[in-house]
């Protein structure tokens, strides 16, 4: 997973947003309903949002398609940078062994970057209290996911980095380089 697209928005008291909603973004899934909801600037991404102030949460909807039936979706979050190393990123792709759609937890080091070693999942480092997956159709080209998942924050946190890109394939359970278009790399 190479340079991923990311967007910066700040916690404090509520979320402020650097991109304007657009109107195909919607606060319902059908799990919950968001307080916010954004259309991302590449790839027909969308994100919803709601902010617990009370626990420091942020519950999130991330929107994406694949482009590939054998590829992958990722979204995640920097917790020190606006940049895809050092993103802790749930990656949703079809399971090898049952072919169901999944989601695994990644943390993208300098080594993804560099393509030294394949990409494993990993148990995060920050404090993700629930992650999954769902989609309405299954996995082909163009199928719409949403990844879902509740993070709690640090205390006195005011600036979260998101994170997200998809790609064509996955070994295994190890998903690959993405394109490399300009709206692969923004």
């Amino acid at each position: 997973m190479f340079p991923l697209l990311f967007l910066i928005f700040l916690l404090h008291p509520k979320i402020l947003i650097t991109i304007t909603e657009a109107s195909r973004c919607t606060i319902s899934t059908p799990l919950k309903t968001y307080e916010k909801c954004i259309s991302l600037p590449t790839q027909g991404a969308t994100l919803a949002w709601t902010y617990h102030a009370k626990n420091a949460t942020l519950d999130l909807a991330f929107t994406g398609t694949f482009i590939s039936p054998s590829g992958w979706v990722a979204c995640g979050i920097n917790p020190t940078s606006p940049s895809m190393t050092g993103t802790r990123a749930l990656v949703a792709f079809s399971d090898p062994s049952t072919g169901s759609l999944m989601v695994l937890p990644f943390i993208l080091d300098a080594s993804v970057k560099l393509q030294s070693t394949p990409l494993v999942s990993r148990p995060l480092d920050i404090s993700l209290l629930s992650s999954s997956v769902s989609s309405r159709s299954g996995i082909r080209d163009g199928d719409t996911i949403q990844i879902f998942f509740t993070i709690k924050l640090s205390p006195n946190r005011t600036r979260v980095n998101f994170v997200w890109n998809r790609g064509l394939y996955v070994q295994g359970y190890s998903p690959t380089i993405h394109p490399t278009a300009a709206s692969d790399l923004a």
